[in-house]
């Protein structure tokens, strides 16, 4: 298979899945809402919360060993399939060394500390302290299984097979929409029981691509003499260490956000904020898929060499990522309050204007994220990463500076808004720096265009509204006409003759595969 139809086929297979998740989680949120209340959905979200280190050296780590591997097997074409797979192999031994004993330490340090700040530093009521102690210990335990499973998965991603990962994302999709159906009839504690099958569901999940891709690639070989080779960890721990400042800044932003809300709010309010985060989730879902599609081979176009096509492919994510972004949250931020009223009948307080508030801040984040891949691939993170991490560890600063001037809850929104648009301008610089990645044609024909393009499209998404009253049938063709809008502003403004000649080749593609 060309690498063109390998990308559209898992750019396909993403946005399937992406689809499939969509509906089955809209309606499977609004079933966990019902079943557990507004106070117990915060609670698990906030428990999610307390174990932000372990998620964070997931995501690091996940990244790190993908990156890696997909470098090396874009090398196999330069060193020879012989000599590039036993390539493939030292770092996937490299990987494995670390993931086999991460998950015992981080139990060891974790635990007690979440116990702790449960018992003393979350405000919880007294009578749900013991129930949330559970629920930590299987997302936990949840957590430290899928970093076991860590180098197996990047292998999948690393050789773009990403249409088998969408179809175990689906299978996990249908199985958790069942559960949570299932969650309404739950006569006891119904708390425990959603934090149950959201832990054993992906641990089953991550335990069977396991074992699959123990038997599907060459490269997962486990080798005594490769095992804590020096020279891989050292380049993975440098990788890591660079990505964490801008990761942890993330997840400072992310969680710090859901404590100063919990603090200041209760969890009332951490209810709000938790169901804008899976509205701008879901909406991104096709966005993410595409990039994700696309990880992978800029990376192993940078380790074949080819850096031109890889910057062409960094700055093709931005274009296509924003805009199929823009498809979904321009109807959204119109009908917001209507799709929150038919979706979860009693939205909490502050709920449309935070949803509102994320979209357009991850529309933001989504224009500085071709550079992001850039720099990735090009493995030079460190100072970019320390700069993104601190700019993101700012959005707590200001949330809480919104809240002291009085501003309310739907503050923190805004401070999103305000922190996403600076990182995408540092991204953009630093990749000019690293990667030769131009700024000049990301502003002038990526930026303004599209703003241009979002600002028509809105207006035209605002017709309905002044005329018609609220209902499922204004959304739909609120949502029909800022479709129209968008794609035909888009294929005039925005895309070029390249672009527009991939569009259609893509399509045929598209067709011939189905």
């Amino acid at each position: 298979m060309t690498q063109a139809n390998r990308i559209v086929l898992n750019t396909l297979a993403s946005y399937g899945r992406s689809l499939f998740s969509l509906g089955c989680g809209l309606f499977s949120t609004r079933w966990v809402l019902a079943a557990l209340g507004k106070d117990d959905l915060g609670l698990f979200g906030l428990m999610g919360s307390c174990i932000v280190f372990v998620t964070l050296l997931n995501g690091i780590l996940g990244g790190t060993v993908a990156r890696f591997f997909a470098y090396a097997i874009g090398e196999r074409e330069k060193l020879g399939a012989k000599v590039g797979l036993e390539s493939v192999i030292k770092w996937f031994n490299a990987a494995f060394s670390i993931h086999a004993f991460l998950p015992a330490i981080l139990l060891i340090l974790v635990y007690p500390l979440g116990v702790y700040a449960i018992n003393h530093w979350l405000v919880i009521p007294n009578d749900r302290i013991v129930a949330c102690i559970w629920v930590f210990r299987m997302v936990l335990l949840s957590a430290c299984i899928n970093m076991a499973s860590v180098p197996y998965v990047a292998m999948y991603r690393a050789h773009q097979l990403i249409v088998e990962l969408s179809l175990w994302d689906i299978v996990r999709t249908i199985v958790t929409f069942a559960c949570a159906y299932f969650l309404l009839t739950w006569q006891h504690d119904r708390l425990i029981a959603y934090a149950a099958y959201m832990t054993l569901i992906p641990s089953l999940i991550c335990i069977a691509q396991m074992v699959r891709a123990r038997t599907a690639f060459d490269g997962c070989r486990i080798r005594l003499a490769y095992l804590f080779s020096m020279s891989h960890l050292k380049q993975m721990f440098v990788y890591a260490f660079g990505d964490l400042f801008g990761s942890l800044g993330s997840v400072i932003r992310d969680n710090g956000t859901a404590f100063l809300i919990n603090i200041k709010f209760g969890p009332g309010v951490n209810a709000a904020w938790s169901i804008a985060n899976q509205v701008s989730t879901h909406t991104t879902a096709l966005s993410s898929a595409m990039i994700g599609a696309l990880v992978p081979a800029v990376t192993t176009a940078e380790g074949k060499g080819d850096h031109d096509h890889a910057i062409r492919l960094a700055f093709r994510s931005i274009k296509f990522g924003a805009a199929l972004i823009l498809v979904f949250s321009i109807p959204l931020i119109v009908e917001i309050d209507e799709v929150l009223r038919l979706w979860l009948v009693n939205p909490p307080e502050h709920t449309a204007m935070m949803c509102r508030c994320v979209l357009i801040a991850y529309v933001c984040h989504k224009l500085g994220w071709g550079h992001h891949l850039a720099i990735l691939a090009k493995g030079r993170v460190v100072a970019a990463q320390l700069v993104f991490g601190t700019t993101a560890v700012l959005g707590v600063l200001v949330s809480w500076m919104f809240i002291k001037f009085g501003w309310g809850a739907w503050s923190v929104g805004i401070s999103y808004i305000l922190i996403y648009s600076l990182m995408t301008v540092e991204r953009a610089i630093f990749a000019r720096k690293l990667c030769d990645m131009p700024i000049q044609p990301w502003l002038f024909k990526i930026v303004l265009p599209l703003f241009v393009v979002t600002v028509v499209t809105g207006a035209m998404a605002y017709i309905p509204s002044a005329i018609m009253p609220a209902s499922l049938l204004r959304i739909g063709f609120t949502s029909i006409l800022s479709s129209i809008a968008l794609i035909s502003c888009l294929w005039l403004f925005v895309l070029d003759k390249d672009e527009m000649g991939y569009m259609k080749n893509m399509a045929l593609k598209v067709i011939g595969i189905i």
